[in-house]
């Protein structure tokens, strides 16, 4: 079982700093997946993690099976409209340079529960992130968990009929 996530910077302080970002997160997730909704989610200031940081550290937690995630699914938030009603959600504002700003969703699904990991890279190092059940984000998340659905059972299909017919590779 991975404990430690970060890459060594040589900094023993920033190598702890970013580790007990990431443990909080953990400690989240793990109490969602395990104990349910369990009530009011806030947004959060991590000061020491990056919304790169954050996607790698969900990859590592559902490949190591360190939580029972069945699928992960990740999209970006580039419409501006969009950008404005996701720094509403979070209870942010974006003052930074365009080039440091990147906004992402991420889906995690188990075979009970699903909560969106929304991602606000405030800076070069820290992020607003807020964690909900998938029932409690704004409809135009939804529609974008949704659209990658629905894009996964277009490809399930194609593989499928692929099968059927004798065209696979």
């Amino acid at each position: 079982m991975v404990n430690r996530y970060y890459t060594d910077t040589g900094d023993p302080f920033e190598n702890d700093t970013k580790q007990n970002d990431l443990d909080h997160i953990k400690k989240n997730l793990t109490d969602i997946f395990e104990h349910g909704d369990f009530g009011d989610f806030q947004t959060k200031e991590l000061m020491n993690v990056t919304n790169e940081d954050i996607k790698n550290y969900l990859t590592l937690l559902k490949d190591d099976r360190i939580i029972d995630i069945d699928h992960l699914d990740s999209t970006s938030i580039e419409d501006e409209e969009e950008m404005v009603d996701f720094c509403d959600y979070l209870g942010a504002t974006v003052c930074n340079s365009p080039l440091q700003t990147k906004m992402d969703v991420h889906f995690l699904e188990s075979n009970d529960f699903a909560i969106a990991v929304s991602v606000l890279q405030t800076g070069f190092k820290g992020v607003t992130l807020k964690i909900d059940p998938l029932e409690d984000i704004p409809e135009f998340l939804k529609k974008k968990w949704r659209d990658i659905i629905d894009e996964q059972e277009k490809k399930v299909d194609f593989i499928y009929l692929k099968n059927q017919f004798g065209l696979k590779k």
